[in-house]
């Protein structure tokens, strides 16, 4: 058995200090700066990030997210994750939607990582992107609310600090 409590509770709290956040803005109140934890709707709580590095991607190459999430109570069972890539909040260039775990086999206070590929198209144009994350329920397309004081703000974060770039390519 291994006791990993306190290492999980420093890296849990660290996110409360480094991971930089942002509400999309449409959202109701618009698009506030603001630290984890985030309560979702249906029993989840977004943890934080890993931020991203300093690299520059070419098209074609995957980038990665690293997110950490919270069980607070029975999942949907068709519960899924997205991850966006984007050039502005209005417009997607990739996204890939998953969960790395069985919904029904989480407990309450069960913390879990999701780790998300998304690849970049051939043709990505060379450029600033954003990423955003948030969940849903596959079987009805139903986004989950972000909840901030239990008022409902949205459906998705955008993860500042794992913005990137995309270089021009050779052509």
């Amino acid at each position: 058995m291994l006791d990993v409590r306190e290492r999980l509770g420093d890296k849990v709290g660290s996110f409360t200090t480094t991971s930089n956040l942002r509400l999309a803005p449409e959202a109701p109140g618009g698009a506030a700066n603001l630290l984890p934890p985030v309560t979702l709707d249906s029993n989840l709580t977004f943890l934080g990030y890993e931020p991203g590095d300093d690299r520059i991607y070419q098209e074609g190459e995957a980038f990665t997210s690293v997110t950490w999430w919270r069980v607070d109570g029975p999942l949907q069972e068709d519960l899924r994750l997205f991850t966006h890539v984007m050039p502005d909040p209005a417009v997607i260039t990739s996204q890939s939607d998953r969960i790395s775990v069985l919904p029904s086999s989480l407990r309450p206070r069960d913390i879990f990582i999701q780790v998300t590929y998304v690849n970049l198209p051939e043709a990505t144009p060379a450029g600033n992107y954003l990423v955003s994350t948030g969940a849903y329920r596959q079987g009805d397309k139903q986004r989950l609310a972000i909840l901030i004081d239990g008022e409902a703000r949205g459906t998705r974060l955008f993860l500042s600090d794992s913005a990137f770039t995309v270089g021009a390519g050779d052509g």
